[in-house]
């Protein structure tokens, strides 16, 4: 059976719906693609995955914890660490891609610990690298990114611009025509997959010191976190 590629993506959608679109090229290409993620992720509905090997590895985010929960979640990283490292001695990968977040840590370790060692990659989807990736980004052979100039990232750490992986439905989508509303306008405010609680101060606001005649226009959709919804 041929070398798989270890994909390890999970936590969010930014970090899962990139990491949709490689396996969706790999496959295409005649590639076995395995995904190992969180149990968040695991339950996410993709038409690219749902014939894949998956595993579900343990883990959790450290950072703005108190400590007792951070010791939590460094014994779950650890245990995940293991977890990943049985399943990738076993699958005898070729290369590994991380896509960032907490889910991809412990496959990253656990490759970093194989002999003979896959290819590691990390793929960075925003202009600053984010924690997880600056953690792993020396266990890497290369970090790719998303654009040509990107902070936080370590001396001595060799990056390649290789730009967001994008879903095929969502690029089938360029040079589409768009014809703009006439009367009423539907504006969608998304805050990523979590919410983003800046948005639910501000944009009520900048809404409201519109002109009145372009508000009665408005049809506003806002994703929100639970929290920050009236009571």
């Amino acid at each position: 059976m041929a070398r798989p590629i270890v994909i390890a993506a999970g936590g969010t959608g930014g970090h899962f719906f990139p990491a949709e679109a490689l396996a969706a090229e790999l496959l295409r290409r005649g590639e076995r693609v395995v995904l190992l993620t969180d149990a968040r992720s695991a339950g996410l509905t993709s038409t690219v995955f749902e014939n894949a090997e998956r595993f579900v590895i343990r883990g959790a985010g450290i950072a703005g914890r108190g400590w007792v929960r951070a010791l939590r979640a460094a014994a779950s990283l650890a245990a995940g660490t293991i977890q990943a490292r049985r399943i990738l001695a076993r699958l005898n990968p070729s290369a590994v891609v991380a896509f960032g977040g907490y889910p991809s840590v412990a496959p990253v370790l656990a490759a970093r610990l194989l002999k003979p060692r896959p290819v590691i990659i990390l793929h960075e989807q925003n202009a600053v690298l984010g924690r997880a990736n600056r953690f792993l980004s020396r266990c890497a052979d290369r970090v790719a990114t998303s654009f040509a100039a990107i902070r936080s990232v370590p001396k001595g750490v060799e990056t390649v611009v290789t730009g967001t992986p994008v879903r095929p439905s969502v690029a089938a989508l360029f040079g589409a025509g768009f014809l703009p509303p006439a009367d009423r306008i539907q504006l969608l405010v998304l805050g990523g997959s979590l919410g983003a609680r800046v948005f639910s101060d501000v944009v009520p606001h900048a809404i409201a010191r519109l002109p009145a005649e372009l508000r009665a226009r408005l049809a506003i959709t806002q994703q929100c976190r639970s929290e920050d919804l009236p009571g």
